[in-house]
């Protein structure tokens, strides 16, 4: 069944609107003409029916007849009981005739509501047919004994007025349906729905007169066909409305279903068979006692097997409440609970608990190289391997991401906690099957035991992360116990990023400069800027402490905003003031590659800045260069274009492959302090083979850490560009460092050299 509708004219949706409006208005004002003239209203009612088919050919994407499918629109369906009711409100068929017509178009008119509420809630549909049917039960239940069977017993027309009664429970049925379907459904209040609800209303009045008209023959046949006519143009009506696909669409949006006005009418229903036996003894109505009891015996097993159904529903949604959905282990909330129950045995048998807090090393690699897919597969055959790898005793679950927690109820000791753990650790050892590759993952783990490192839940997980963040430190793939040396630097490390927070705002952040000196001129050609965190407490904090720590919390994106515009700010001031030709370099982490897009944030703080691309340098390290080539290229040659300059910080360090020297377009390598160090010693083959690969690539070399003159010497002899180190200054603030640029701006290039050469 269609499922979208095609853009529409304003004025097209308004001339049919019109044009149904006055099918009904000129439909009764014939009728009086009209008369008893069976095939006049018959032609009148296909007149209406076709309407309703070119208006719903606007769901058809203007294709006039349906498919077989989409025979299923309630808009047809009602179509054609409405065609039944105007041709039964002809004479000449019989009052048992109409009553059949009756019930046939009450049938069709029913299966209209169920297709509209299947389609429409799906996943609840059944259950509301079912309390649907089981309400309509009891109403039954009750005006047959109270009603139909007093009439029954004074009539002769059995046949027409049971037929007709069938019709009314019918209709009863849909219209519960109906009313369930707008409370349940927040987009169910549309026009088009309620001219369909004033569709039922218009056959319970048919139905009414059928009833009326068994019993009083003398009914006359203008109202009769006043209803059908009435009938027609109102499904007609709710057809042409644009609503009606809305209507016709699966819902989107749920809201809560009511559920104890439903579960009151339930009750209600299944007490009809009791309330009429107590009424029947308490005032004798003739009723049969068997009826009233198998009535309310069958409204019984139908509400027991309705409620059975839900039982069993929600026993499959309380297990997905408490376990995870993709590995299927318990989640957070599921494992908290067990862990308190745990304490609560081990509290009063006296004995030792132990918690396991895992995290796998590096998932995020894996998920930034291979997909999210392979890392969902990834997590799936992890917790198989550690469910594997315990007894049925111990508890796995999934508290989030890649990190898991492993609850053992009943522990020896320290030695019988390690020994589960490296267990844990060799069910790693086998590589995982992520598609055509083979993976290898590692975890670290930590432990806290109870009593010893906590008495609460709470309490034994963090101390277990702590735990767990210290194997990481000490290299990964391990197991490390909680010990209190281990909260100290937790609570430390957590106080440590709380101050981050507010370092940016509170200006505690500062950028400090070091020269970087042309070997050959003796000239400063720019500087690299070097950030420093000033706590008003704790004193000045080393950038290898909050720099790592602002890379996991995140906080490196707004610290790497904050100093590209210090940056570029202070080199705009010094050319301002004639200070050209000093660029300033600044430090890219990894971490802000994955969290920004860099080319367009260095755009957008060169706009900001008025600083020319020129003066910008920026540095990347090479482990980030060997990350993402594909992406780390396109960013380079972007920034190219922009007019900055890009170096490798760290050469070396990563003891990688050379050839993304060649695929990258940087500008600059620079030798890490560590080799430089190592002149005098084992480092010189080194220093002298990065020179000379640089000029090869003719790339531009910086030595960073000189501090010796026979490092400089070394340097100068071998080819070296420039050099940086305590040598000629140490880092300084901006204010400290000028006096030294106009110092070297204004001496003589002969005087430079004199100079450098008498370090």
């Amino acid at each position: 069944m269609a499922t979208t509708t095609p853009p529409h004219d304003d004025e097209q949706v308004a001339t049919r609107w019109s044009a149904s409006l006055a099918a009904c208005v000129l439909g009764l004002a014939a009728l009086p003409l009209l008369g008893s003239h069976r095939a006049m209203i018959a032609v009148l009612a296909c007149a209406v029916v076709g309407a309703i088919v070119v208006a719903d050919s606007r769901a058809r994407r203007g294709r006039l007849w349906p498919t077989l499918d989409e025979l299923r629109s309630p808009w047809v369906l009602g179509a054609i009981s409405m065609y039944v009711y105007a041709f039964a409100a002809s004479d000449g068929i019989g009052r048992a005739g109409f009553a059949k017509l009756v019930l046939a178009a009450t049938a069709v008119y029913a299966a209209a509501v169920f297709v509209l509420a299947w389609d429409r809630l799906r996943h609840v549909a059944l259950e509301l047919m079912i309390e649907a049917v089981i309400a309509t039960g009891g109403l039954v239940l009750l005006s047959y004994a109270l009603l139909l069977a007093p009439w029954l017993d004074a009539r002769h027309d059995r046949l027409a007025a049971i037929l007709a009664f069938g019709s009314l429970t019918l209709l009863c049925c849909s219209v519960l349906v109906i009313g369930w379907l707008i409370t349940v459904d927040n987009e169910a209040h549309c026009g088009s729905s309620i001219l369909f609800v004033a569709c039922g209303g218009v056959l319970a009045l048919a139905d009414v007169i059928v009833l009326h008209d068994v019993f009083n023959p003398a009914w006359p046949t203008l109202a009769r066909a006043a209803v059908a006519v009435l009938g027609v143009s109102v499904i007609s009506a709710s057809a042409s409305l644009p609503s009606q696909v809305q209507l016709r669409n699966p819902a989107l949006n749920i809201r809560a279903g009511q559920a104890e006005h439903r579960a009151l009418m339930a009750i209600t229903s299944v007490m009809a068979g009791p309330i009429l036996i107590v009424l029947n003894l308490v005032s004798p109505f003739g009723l049969s006692m068997a009826f009233a009891a198998i009535g309310s015996a069958c409204l019984s097993m139908l509400v027991s097997a309705h409620v059975f159904r839900l039982l069993r529903k929600w026993g499959s949604l309380e297990h997905d409440v408490l376990h995870d959905s993709l590995t299927g282990l318990p989640n957070r909330p599921y494992f908290n609970s067990r862990l308190e129950l745990a304490i609560e045995l081990a509290r009063t048998e006296r004995r030792t608990l132990a918690v396991m807090f895992l995290d796998l090393d590096r998932f995020k690699n894996v998920n930034d190289s291979l997909g999210h897919a392979a890392g969902n597969s990834l997590l799936i055959q992890v917790a198989r391997r550690l469910s594997a790898s315990v007894d049925r005793t111990v508890t796995v679950a999934r508290l989030a991401g890649d990190e898991f927690a492993i609850l053992i109820p009943s522990v020896r000791n320290y030695k019988h906690t390690e020994t589960i753990a490296k267990t844990m650790l060799e069910a790693f050892e086998d590589p995982f099957e992520l598609g055509r590759r083979k993976v290898y993952v590692t975890p670290s783990i930590g432990v806290a035991h109870y009593p010893t490192d906590g008495m609460a839940p709470s309490e034994l997980l963090e101390h277990a992360d702590a735990a767990m963040y210290r194997a990481k430190e000490r290299g990964r793939n391990t197991v490390e116990l909680y010990t209190g040396e281990r909260r100290k630097q937790a609570t430390n490390r957590l106080d440590l990023e709380s101050a981050l927070h507010n370092a940016v705002d509170g200006q505690q952040l500062e950028l400090y400069y070091q020269p970087k000196v042309n070997l050959k001129t003796g000239r400063v050609t720019g500087v690299e800027a070097l950030l420093r965190w000033d706590h008003p407490i704790l004193g000045p904090i080393p950038p290898d402490e909050f720099i790592p720590l602002a890379e996991e919390s995140g906080l490196i994106s707004l610290i790497g905003e904050w100093t590209l515009i210090e940056g570029c700010t202070q080199a705009r001031a010094w050319m301002d003031m004639g200070i050209t030709d000093v660029s300033v370099a600044v430090n890219l982490s990894p971490r802000q590659f994955q969290l920004q897009r860099v080319q367009d944030l260095v755009a957008r703080v060169l706009r900001l800045t008025h600083c020319p691309a020129a003066l910008l340098e920026l540095e990347l390290t090479e482990n980030l260069a060997l990350q993402d080539p594909d992406r780390v290229g396109e960013v380079i040659d972007e920034l190219h274009r922009m007019g900055v300059k890009c170096s490798i910080d760290d050469f070396g360090v990563g003891y990688s492959g050379l050839s993304y020297l060649a695929r990258f377009s940087f500008d600059t390598i620079k030798i890490d302090r560590k080799f430089v160090d190592g002149i005098d010693d084992t480092g010189a083959p080194i220093v002298t083979a990065v020179i000379a690969m640089a000029k090869g690539l003719q790339l531009e070399v910086v030595a960073e850490g000189v501090e010796t003159m026979a490092q400089l010497e070394f340097l100068r002899r071998h080819g070296c560009d420039t050099m940086q180190g305590y040598l000629f200054s140490r880092p300084l603030p901006a204010r400290e460092l000028e006096p030294i640029l106009r110092k070297v701006l204004e001496s003589p290039r002969a005087e430079l050299v004199r100079n450098l050469s008498a370090f």
